[in-house]
Order: structure tokens, then sequence, then C-alpha cells
């Protein structure tokens, strides 16, 4: 027979072996992936961030007027910070628009569309269409409107991306 004091000892060891293995396992099953979720979003947030960013700023540099299109051309790639990368299927596309309703209607006049990255992203304007203008709102006979949309995939984080299986890239328009 054992003495008492040993055998208390014997069983608190195996009480922290099973703690350690327990701890183990929540660990690998459920913080691991709880931190790579994490991760993932967060480099989802910030990589939105920057293309909405550069979204406003394209759209509020084509508004004012002092760039012509040549010059936004150059600009704006420069302008694009992480989101101008030479990985293949990585990058946007930037469209500009102008909308203005005349007494005959609306009419759209676009720029090129800047190419952000490696031409990962390709589009056409939602508003400016061949042949059809859908405005963003209701217009006065006079008014214009500047929009600027922009389109940017990434297919390291196209699971991230996808809304309901209906995209894999960041959409952002601004409208001045």
């Amino acid at each position: 027979m054992r003495p008492p004091i040993q055998y208390a000892r014997l069983q608190e060891r195996f009480r922290r072996g099973s703690a350690l293995i327990e701890f183990t396992l929540v660990g690998t099953f459920i913080f691991l992936p709880l931190l790579a979720g994490l991760a993932s979003v967060g480099m989802n947030m910030v990589t939105a961030m920057q293309a909405a960013n550069l979204n406003t700023t394209a759209g509020q540099m084509f508004s004012s007027g002092q760039w012509d299109a040549g010059q936004l051309q150059t600009m704006l790639p420069a302008m694009a910070g992480t989101l101008n990368s030479t990985s293949p299927g990585v990058g946007g596309v930037v469209i500009l628009s102008e909308i203005q309703n005349t007494s005959n209607g609306y009419t759209c006049t676009q720029l090129t569309p800047i190419t952000i990255g490696n031409g990962g992203a390709t589009g056409a304007s939602k508003y400016c269409q061949a042949g059809a203008v859908n405005p963003p709102f209701n217009m006065v006979v006079g008014q214009t409107a500047f929009i600027a949309e922009t389109y940017y995939i990434n297919p390291n984080l196209a699971w991230v991306f996808a809304r309901a299986g209906t995209s894999n890239g960041i959409y952002e328009v601004a409208v001045f």
C-alpha cells in the first residue's frame, strides 16, 4: 500500500499533464483558426481602406480639373502604394466619368480606365455604359457629376473578398 502523500503527488502530476493536453488541443483547434481568420479580415480591411482612399483621391483630382488624363494615368498608380503590386492577377482599375444633364438628356464623358498593379481587374463604369447613362441620383438640367469607380482584386484574399459568391474584389464608388 502506498502512503497517501505520494499518491496525491502522482494524482497532481497527472492533472497537470491532462491540463497541458487540453490547452494544446484548444489552442490548435480554436485559437489558431481564430487568429488566422482575424489576420485575414484585418488584411482585407487594410486593402479596402487603401482602395477607398485611392478612389476618393482620384475623384477629387478628376473633379477639380487641375490634372489632365495623362497626369492622372501616371500619378494614380504611383499613389496606390501597396495596391500597385506586380504579382500576377493582383491589381485594379480606376474609372473616372463625368455625367452632365443637358436639355437634350444625359451625356457622359469617360477617361481611359487607369490600371493599378498588374491588371488583375478590368471593368466598365456602372453609370456610363455604351450609349446608356445611368446617373447615381436625379440630376437637374445643367448639373454635372464626377464619378470615380475603383475595382480591385487580389487572388490571395479572394475567399475573404467574396460577398455571398457574387464577387471576388473590392468595388468603391465616389460621386463629386
